[in-house]
């Protein structure tokens, strides 16, 4: 089962989730939406129809002797299935307690950690929470320094996902809910909890990088290995205590728009990119520069571009994925950028002319 919020975007760019359940019965080869109910969820011996209860909950599952655990954590608390999902019990208390990440560990692999047969962990806002019987009870960790919700600067910054060793259950992981939030770690099972040093300095990048967010790996080899996903792929060979740039060749970043090489020197080229901003090469992309059109602190949505000459680029900006696009231009590489007012509709493609440099198109 996969449990998810559709985001559906109506006509006039107005996006609100729709609530879905999906299942496979071939391992993942295919997916079906269940449009009606998935099983009975018995909430204070109220049943409710859990498809849509159950949607954009936390899920997991394993076998221990011989029994197929289903779990689900959700905003409304964390329940159970022992028959495929088609009945569910809630076992934590909802009134106060909402779970935003969860995580198992399959002791029955080989080299996981067999004293942890039956827990399970799961992060709210305040505290986090362990059950060491399959989920029918639960025991608060206050930790020292757990990574609490908090609002700084404009954003709110969640407690999100939780990482268990499956080799050593006392190292943890917390990332927060944040693009520019923190990692933390715990090496005493969230007795206590410290914020992850994540060294910028050391990344071979020219783009803009984010904090840790959103999902820690530990190693099955390892017990101190984690790799995190973070705009960029990071590892820590200490149990979390610092975090470094492990990335180079990868290259998933959205280059949005139709962008071309200069028809008259290829070595020019000018990047958008969706998120990003984008960036600038002289050399035929062996360097590059990072150009934050609109000067904003991270990032930025940039839409087909184009480079006349060393100084010389446009590109489409918007204030956001589904927003208009508008021609910026810079004369003195990416110093001062201006916005034109031209709003560019339809595809953005940025072109040249051919043995003519004084001559460009956008649109």
């Amino acid at each position: 089962f996969w449990s998810v919020e559709d985001v559906i975007i109506t006509s006039n760019d107005v996006e609100y989730p729709q609530q879905a359940m999906w299942k496979t019965t071939d391992g993942g080869f295919s997916w079906v939406k269940l449009e009606k109910a998935v099983g009975t969820i018995y909430v204070d011996g109220v049943a409710k129809e859990s498809s849509a209860f159950l949607s954009g909950a936390e899920m997991a599952s394993y076998t221990v002797n011989g029994t197929f655990y289903m779990y689900a954590a959700t905003a409304e608390g964390f329940y159970i299935s022992l028959d495929g999902g088609k009945n569910w019990t809630e076992t934590l208390n909802s009134y106060g307690v909402y779970a935003n990440g969860m995580d198992v560990i399959e002791t029955e692999v080989v080299g996981h950690d067999t004293d942890a047969v039956g827990k399970i962990w799961i992060t709210t806002d305040t505290a986090m929470y362990r059950s060491d019987d399959f989920g029918y009870s639960w025991s608060k960790i206050d930790g020292l320094y757990y990574p609490t919700y908090r609002y700084s600067s404009g954003s709110d910054y969640t407690p999100d996902n939780i990482s268990v060793s499956s080799l050593n259950p006392d190292n943890l992981y917390v990332t927060e809910r944040n693009m520019n939030g923190s990692g933390w770690y715990s090496h005493n099972g969230g007795k206590s909890w410290a914020k992850s040093r994540q060294n910028k300095g050391q990344i071979d990048t020219w783009q803009p990088v984010s904090g840790v967010a959103p999902y820690g790996f530990w190693s099955n080899v390892h017990e101190n290995t984690i790799i995190l996903d973070a705009n960029g792929m990071w590892k820590s060979i200490d149990g979390g205590i610092n975090l470094k740039w492990s990335n180079s060749g990868y290259n998933a970043i959205a280059t949005t728009g139709k962008w071309n090489f200069n028809v008259n020197n290829p070595n020019y080229i000018v990047l958008s990119s969706q998120d990003y901003n984008g960036g600038y090469s002289t050399d035929g992309g062996k360097t590059w520069t990072y150009l934050p059109w609109r000067g904003v602190a991270w990032g930025g949505f940039t839409y087909g571009a184009y480079m006349l000459n060393e100084k010389t680029m446009f590109v489409c900006d918007a204030l956001g994925w589904t927003a208009p696009r508008h021609l910026w231009v810079t004369f003195d590489a990416g110093e001062t950028c201006v916005n034109t007012g031209i709003e560019v509709k339809g595809l953005e493609a940025g072109m040249g002319c051919l043995g003519d440099d004084n001559v460009a198109f956008m649109g």
